[in-house]
């Protein structure tokens, strides 16, 4: 039986990202970059058991940063 063949996905996630006052730097940002970041992992991890039949494990991602928004991008494969 021949191997099959690798199935790709891109799943994108955005978070408002508020932050009082104004910050100067993306390290006074840090603590709420990863609570964001957190609030993603908890919602990522039971979605790749049931996205498609399940099976997905997370390649490679990116955050970009827009407009007040988190933007979480990541590359699946199963």
């Amino acid at each position: 039986m021949p191997d099959a063949k690798p199935e790709y996905r891109i799943l994108v996630m955005t978070r408002r990202f508020l932050v009082p006052g104004v910050l100067d730097t993306l390290s006074d940002q840090a603590p709420a970059i990863e609570e964001a970041m957190g609030k993603f992992l908890a919602k990522l991890t039971p979605s790749l058991d049931t996205l498609d039949g399940g099976g997905w494990e997370v390649v490679s991602h990116s955050v970009t940063f827009h407009s007040g928004l988190i933007v979480g991008t990541f590359f699946l494969r199963r």
